[in-house]
């Protein structure tokens, strides 16, 4: 396990103008439930960080909690619905990323399907707060 002097495994961050600006790119459609849910001056929870600013949970191998033990963020990464498409998010440290570059083997990777990657999305929409929007998706590569 990596070593975290912080006292806990999540921190209230304030919501700075970065992060209401990655806020309205991950939900661009929906700028006023972002106001509403997330607004300037108030806080939101991530999860703690590393010495290096990196997720406390992260090791050499991937992540180190259980698949039902992950907060809903990382059960859905590095896939993202939007505009009615699956998406990748470009991270250059996500191990899983570095074996596969296309979704298609990602999902194989991750043991999930389209409909598996939905539910996840929409959880995860409630969760944060947002109303359940259930769109088809379609897969590139």
């Amino acid at each position: 396990m990596p070593e975290y002097a912080g006292g806990g495994f999540s921190r209230t961050i304030a919501n700075s103008s970065l992060f209401m600006e990655s806020m309205y790119r991950l939900f661009p459609q929906e700028e006023q439930r972002v106001n509403l849910l997330f607004p300037m001056g108030g806080n939101h929870l991530s999860l703690a960080l590393n010495k290096e600013k990196g997720c406390f949970f992260l090791g050499a191998a991937g992540c180190l909690l259980p698949g039902l033990a992950r907060p809903r963020f990382c059960l859905l990464f590095p896939f993202w619905v939007m505009g009615g498409g699956l998406n990748l998010f470009n991270d250059h440290n996500c191990l899983a990323m570095q074996e596969c570059r296309r979704p298609s083997s990602l999902m194989l990777l991750f043991g999930v399907d389209r409909a598996e990657i939905m539910r996840r999305y929409a959880l995860l929409r409630l969760d944060w707060g947002f109303t359940q929007k259930v769109e088809a998706f379609r897969v590139k590569g």
